[in-house]
C-alpha cells in the first residue's frame, strides 16, 4: 500500500471514530490528554506536514489556531486533505528547506515525509498535559 493511501484511509478512519466519541474524555493511553486534544494535535501535525511539503520551514510555517472543540472535526479533516494534496502536488519531488525537522530518510524527496507523516499519525506527544477538559 502507497504511503499516500495509508495517510488518507487512516486519518478517514480517525475522523470517522472521532465523530462517535467524547472529546472531553480522556485518552486511555495518554491520560493527561482529553479527546479534543489528540484530534487538535493531529490536525496541527497534517497541517505542518503539508506547509513543510510545499516548502515551509521550522521559522516560515505557521502555527494551526486551535479552534473550538466544535469544530475540531472539521479542522481536522481540512488539515488533513491538505496534506494529501501537498503531497500528490509535490509527487516526490519535495526537498525540504533549511531548517526543516526531518529525518535522514526524509532529507531526499518527499516520500520520507510520506513514511514519517503515516508513521507518526497515532503518536502523540505529551505537550498538552495537565490541560482541564475541553469546553464544548
Amino acid at each position: 500500500m502507497d504511503y499516500l493511501d495509508v495517510i488518507r484511509s487512516e486519518s478517514a478512519r480517525f475522523a470517522q471514530v472521532a465523530r462517535s466519541l467524547d472529546l472531553a474524555a480522556r485518552v486511555p493511553a495518554y491520560p493527561d490528554w482529553f479527546g479534543a486534544d489528540l484530534l487538535y494535535h493531529l490536525a496541527e501535525v497534517q497541517d505542518f506536514w503539508s506547509q513543510m511539503v510545499l516548502g515551509a520551514t521550522d521559522t516560515t510555517s505557521t502555527t494551526l489556531a486551535r479552534p473550538a472543540v466544535d469544530d475540531l472535526l472539521s479542522v481536522f479533516e481540512a488539515a488533513s486533505a491538505r496534506l494529501v494534496a501537498a503531497l500528490e502536488s509535490a509527487d516526490g519531488k519535495v526537498r525540504p528547506g533549511r531548517g526543516t525537522r526531518t529525518t535522514r530518510a526524509s532529507r531526499s524527496c518527499c516520500g520520507g515525509r510520506r513514511r514519517r507523516r503515516s508513521s507518526t499519525a497515532s503518536t502523540p506527544s505529551r505537550r498538552r498535559g495537565g490541560r482541564d477538559p475541553p469546553a464544548g
